[in-house]
């Protein structure tokens, strides 16, 4: 499977969304594509893919339905911070590999159980910090080390 390309979906078309979806849309990655992205609102979801300039894209609102898709091979879920459990819970069981935006949740208490049914599952998860990547903050990094 040396060759094979993975389709990734994204749950949640908001701010975060955008990234992924371009790159995913635009191929950037030969190793990756978009296989399809969901919302509850289908409204924000026709506007959100028209801002996007996203032609031929599968769309569902039904997180559940998008989940279970056997083409799917994982989600990037970009959703609400108070949604990440019940979303994480949906992939965990549909077997999607799942990267989650920071933060995990919105207390400690629904972040272990993010962890736990991670930890039941056999799929991989990542919680993504991107600012930790971002060009500017590694300046001021770069920066604040030299003067100490």
């Amino acid at each position: 499977m040396k060759n094979r390309k993975y389709s990734i979906g994204v749950i949640g078309l908001g701010a975060r969304a955008e990234t992924f979806t371009k790159q995913l849309y635009n191929g950037e990655n030969d190793k990756v594509e978009l296989f399809g992205v969901c919302d509850i609102d289908q409204d924000r979801m026709d506007k959100y893919l028209a801002y996007c300039e996203h032609e031929n894209v599968k769309t569902f609102t039904d997180p559940e339905e998008f989940m279970n898709q056997p083409e799917m091979d994982a989600v990037m879920i970009t959703t609400p911070d108070f949604t990440h459990l019940e979303v994480a819970r949906i992939a965990f069981e549909a077997k999607k590999h799942a990267y989650l935006e920071k933060p995990l949740d919105v207390s400690a208490e629904r972040c272990r159980e993010i962890m736990q049914l991670h930890a039941d599952s056999d799929v991989v998860a990542y919680v993504g910090f991107n600012l930790r990547a971002n060009q500017a903050r590694e300046k001021v990094k770069e920066l604040l080390e030299a003067t100490t």
